[in-house]
């Protein structure tokens, strides 16, 4: 069986089929048909969840530290807390509703409770609230936590979310296959970095009664194969053979600096997404990181990560890449990126409403415990911190106020800071028309060509009706970079893109040309793209930037480009 799709991740995998079915717990109002019997199910669950924090705690002491098991003492503690429990029974009885819903009301009163308190290190308890919540509701539906992909699964789904790809374990994954998304969608753009070929628009219908057969991904021309035959299985290897063997073209150099044959350098960084990956993203020869994706950091809990485990995480980047430069993006949540325990409203337009620095600017406590931990984390590397989805200098303002309050806090307690720089992404064209205002108050620009371009032509990338019409080729898209880069280069501060286009070679004339100074990309692009500067000259790049600016349409970039 063939089935037609779109390639979104380039590479050949041979696997097996697994379809990926994802459960949501309800925690709505019901009313319980029988309370005593859910008094019962809750005393059950409580009793499960006592033993799952044993174990929790001897895996965790064996894999990584006494230390960092005794979370789970804390946890126990709150299992085993009558108040606790009675007040989830209390809401039972008086209501008359369903169990799960009893121990949601009951956790938002006890983390309200917790979060009032003076006390720093007891509102940090109003997180391991949220977890044993979590996890006794699991347990009322009897969902698994750790479901056990098989080795070599090619995994199939209506759509990965970027809590779901930043949870998977990319060793076990030959490739991914999802009937919902496109080339910029953030299930893309993970499995991208974490080199998993993926295809994307193929219908999870056609592999209902296939689950476990054999399978060939080939996302270079956007197929999946079932139950292959021994000619495609053959023919296939032959071609993974082949694709992996170009591939090793571009390593000749890879760990030396971007220079073009007449002697202009091109700073090549990954994007990253999880510590997890540092040392594949240290084996590409990457300049450094463009972009550190932190919201991922927020993800697959039942709260915001705590100061010190922030503090590691960052720290630990740095250090892996010495003085090379690691830009932190603060996180990005809200459009497609949803967290259950912020409480999120529903919104029509998420991409144009409450997100990213719109939240981190409302609520503060939780942007300040980030930027403590990324000031705190300043001594150990080359830091650069970028605020994301900025769209007024009010807001640029506010932002570096907040650091520079924190700054002088953490001086106060007797900590010292190293030297860092304060971006901003430019993915918002209020911010491209005025980048020269701007561009007073920080030391870089980094282009989030993803947003940027939507926001621009007016054309939602996650619409999949409207993908033919979203193209990094268009015209004012690329005017957009131009004009950003010319203030950039005005104001004396530096210029990246941190975007899917960055990686495209098509348009590495033109972004030397109008002067970029980085580009940082999935890693898996970093040797193309250094091998692609190598080849290039300023003449050429110049004249090839010159030819675009007399065309009219996104094809008419692309062919001459090509």
């Amino acid at each position: 069986m063939r089935f037609q799709g779109l390639a979104t991740s380039k590479g050949i995998a041979f696997g097996s089929i697994y379809v990926l079915k994802k459960v949501k717990p309800d925690v709505t109002f019901r009313l319980c048909e029988d309370v005593e019997a859910t008094i019962y199910e809750l005393h059950m669950a409580v009793e499960k969840a006592k033993i799952q924090l044993v174990l929790l705690k001897e895996k965790t002491r064996e894999k990584i530290g006494e230390k960092e098991s005794r979370i789970f003492d804390a946890h126990r503690l709150i299992v085993e807390d009558p108040e606790f429990i009675k007040t989830i029974e209390s809401i039972v009885r008086t209501e008359q509703v369903v169990a799960a819903y009893a121990v949601d009301k009951a956790r938002k009163q006890f983390e309200a409770l917790f979060l009032a308190m003076d006390n720093e290190y007891m509102r940090e308890r109003a997180a391991d609230i949220n977890d044993v919540a979590n996890r006794l509701v699991k347990n009322l539906y009897h969902i698994v936590d750790d479901v056990e992909i098989p080795q070599d699964a090619i995994i199939v789904c209506d759509d990965l979310e970027p809590s779901d790809t930043a949870s998977l374990d990319a060793g076990r994954i030959a490739g991914i296959v999802t009937e919902k998304g496109g080339e910029t969608s953030h299930s893309a753009i993970i499995a991208k970095s974490l080199s998993i070929p993926a295809v994307t628009k193929i219908s999870v219908g056609c592999c209902d009664d296939v689950n476990g057969k054999p399978a060939i991904l080939d996302a270079v021309d956007g197929l999946l194969i079932i139950e292959p035959t021994i000619d495609e299985s053959a023919f296939y290897k032959v071609e993974k053979a082949r694709y992996e063997a170009s591939l090793e073209v571009y390593k000749t150099g890879m760990f030396e600096p971007a220079v073009s044959s007449d002697g202009h350098v091109v700073e090549v960084a990954a994007n990253i997404a999880s510590v997890d990956l540092l040392s594949g993203v240290l084996a590409t020869g990457a300049d450094g990181v463009g972009l550190f994706r932190t919201e991922f950091l927020y993800m697959n809990r039942c709260s915001a990560p705590l100061l010190d485990e922030q503090f590691e995480a960052y720290k630990k980047v740095l250090q892996a890449f010495g003085d090379k430069p690691v830009v932190i993006r603060t996180f990005d949540i809200g459009g497609d990126k949803k967290i259950d325990y912020l409480e999120l409203a529903h919104e029509e337009n998420p991409f144009l409403g409450y997100r990213a620095i719109r939240i981190s600017l409302d609520r503060k406590p939780l942007f300040r415990t980030q930027v403590k931990a990324l000031l705190k984390a300043s001594p150990y590397g080359n830091l650069k911190i970028m605020f994301p989805m900025i769209s007024s200098v009010e807001e640029i303002k506010a932002v570096k106020a907040v650091v520079g309050e924190v700054a002088l806090e953490l001086q106060a307690e007797g900590c010292e800071l190293g030297a860092y720089e304060i971006g901003m992404m430019v993915e918002i064209p209020s911010v491209a028309v005025m980048a020269d205002k701007f561009a007073k108050y920080v030391d870089f620009f980094s282009i989030g060509t993803n947003d940027l371009l939507q926001y621009t032509i007016a054309v939602d990338r996650m619409n999949e009706k409207l993908t033919h019409l979203y193209s990094w080729y268009h015209p004012a898209l690329l005017e957009m970079i131009r004009m950003v880069a010319e203030s950039a280069h005005r104001n004396g501060i530096w210029v990246g893109i941190c975007g899917e286009a960055a990686s495209d070679v098509k348009l590495l004339p033109f972004y030397m040309a109008i002067g970029i100074h980085e580009l940082s990309m999935s890693p898996n692009k970093v040797a193309e793209v250094k091998w692609a500067v190598r080849q290039m000259t300023m003449d050429k790049a110049v004249g090839i930037a010159e030819g675009i600016r007399e065309l009219e349409t996104a094809e008419a970039v692309k062919l001459y480009l090509e």
